[in-house]
């Protein structure tokens, strides 16, 4: 009489194969997070330095977020200049958000010492917000260098 099922040897070579495919391939996907954590800021930045720009052609002027809510809680909608044409306009009229990005959590996260600017919170105190300039635009993440592990000198992006 045949009985059908596997050995408890068959059953222990399957789950070592496994886990050694396991081994082999988790490590490959484990920096993933970081590298999307990276390319989020870094994307982020991009449609902000945009706006900025856009901001700019339309008002001759980069938008002063002093005396705004901006700096403590990433608020844009009180940020405005005058145009070129006289009429008012709005920071969220080219950065279609009212709120600015949030960079991801890191616990890395500290203030830059090498640019004296004003910082735009965006969230927690785990998320290291914007190092803005509205004297020349300039912005950056205010996140440490190597902050989510892939090389980035954040304070040069």
């Amino acid at each position: 009489m045949k009985r059908k099922g596997f050995t408890l040897i068959e059953l222990m070579v399957v789950i070592a194969t496994i886990g050694l495919l396991a081994a082999i391939a988790l490590p490959k996907f484990s920096n993933v997070t970081s590298q999307a954590k990276a390319a989020n800021v870094q994307g982020n930045l991009a449609v902000v330095r945009t706006s900025i720009g856009l901001f700019y052609a339309k008002t001759e002027t980069y938008p002063n977020f002093k005396g705004t809510s901006t700096y403590s809680t990433g608020d844009l909608s009180d940020v405005k200049s005058t145009g070129i044409n006289g009429e008012e306009i709005y920071f969220t009229d080219v950065y279609s958000k009212s709120e600015m990005a949030s960079t991801p959590s890191s616990e890395f996260i500290e203030n830059n010492a090498d640019y004296l600017r004003k910082r735009i919170t965006t969230g927690s105190e785990k998320n290291g917000g914007w190092t803005y300039s509205y004297d020349d635009g300039t912005i950056i993440a205010d996140l440490p260098d190597n902050a989510y592990g892939q090389g980035i000198i954040w304070s040069k992006f």
